[in-house]
């Protein structure tokens, strides 16, 4: 027996484990109802009110994902998002070259294997990732919809800003990927210059904030910095090292660069998150509006929701 078989065979025997466990644990507490099934030993509660656990219609803590198939997940957006014909062009770099590329608006590998490779690409050449389906985003309210079809498909869902991730996080095996490029829309960012008196935020050795910009999340460094040279010639918007990386994986990872000893890290000038949550809804969070998510987000990692926009200063 190799250590491959071994290992398999003692991840197997802990299931085995795990669920006489639960089983017992479960007898053991002497819960509600006559069955002891694992199911049984996997409700570990009562929802109590303002429990957030589990299927908001479900009075115990279960699954929140339902049975996966392919089927439903092409057939939601067939019906929601009937963009399987729709060409997108996007820009991509190779060899610090950027190109134009159009790609399907909507991918799935069982239905057109040639596309999905085509728009599957990972901008770093890390390790090549399998989703079930790839849809490039071009506002909220095809994300909100996108995020219900993969909920009611029983999918998860991985947003893609730029495909930078080394891990390949934005285009995780078999969850939907929402590409996020096309909503980095220069002609719809919001600027707001600070009032230089009442403005109190100050960043140390006498630096101080002038204003902020509001930008779609799948903008990239070089978008932002250019952006910021034209609204603040006498600001910077403080990027990373790599001009292609894009804005939100870079500030939801840290947002360390080269900037980073004068100006600080790139999180803590994020002033708010619009973000679509797992169950559809799109919340703005910030340091006064859903303060919980805003703390999660200032260093937790962009698990959370997919972000659609995000202000900066």
């Amino acid at each position: 027996m190799n250590l491959s078989s071994i290992a398999v065979t003692a991840f197997l025997s802990s299931l085995s484990i795990t669920e006489a466990a639960l089983k017992g644990a479960h007898a053991a507490a002497g819960a509600g109802g006559s069955g002891t099934g694992l199911d049984e030993g996997r409700q570990l509660k009562k929802k109590a009110d303002g429990d957030v656990c589990g299927p908001e219609t479900e009075t115990r803590c279960v699954s929140t994902l339902n049975t996966r198939t392919s089927y439903a997940l092409v057939s939601c957006f067939n019906e929601e998002l009937p963009y399987m014909d729709t060409n997108v062009t996007i820009i991509e770099y190779y060899d610090g070259q950027g190109t134009d590329m159009a790609v399907s608006k909507l991918t799935f590998p069982q239905v057109d294997f040639e596309k999905f490779q085509k728009a599957n690409f990972n901008a770093n050449l890390g390790q090549p990732r399998f989703p079930a389906g790839i849809f490039y985003a071009e506002s909220q309210e095809e994300v909100i919809k996108a995020v219900d079809c993969a909920r009611k498909a029983g999918y998860k869902v991985s947003p893609r800003g730029r495909g930078h991730s080394y891990q390949g996080l934005s285009s995780m095996d078999g969850y939907l990927v929402i590409d996020m490029s096309l909503m980095c829309v220069p002609e719809d960012f919001h600027v707001t210059h600070f009032d230089p008196d009442e403005e109190p935020w100050t960043l140390g050795g006498g630096q101080k904030a002038l204003g902020s910009i509001k930008s779609g999340s799948g903008c990239t460094n070089a978008v932002m910095l250019a952006y910021t040279a034209d609204a603040f010639p006498e600001g910077i918007y403080v990027i990373g090292s790599c001009p292609t990386v894009g804005i939100t994986g870079y500030a939801t990872g840290g947002g360390q660069g080269d900037t980073t000893p004068w100006v600080g890290l790139g999180i803590d000038d994020v002033l708010s998150y619009d973000i679509v949550l797992y169950n559809g809804t799109a919340v703005t969070a910030s340091a006064t509006s859903h303060s919980d998510l805003y703390w999660a987000l200032q260093g937790g990692g962009s698990g959370y929701g997919v972000i659609t926009s995000l202000e900066t200063a």
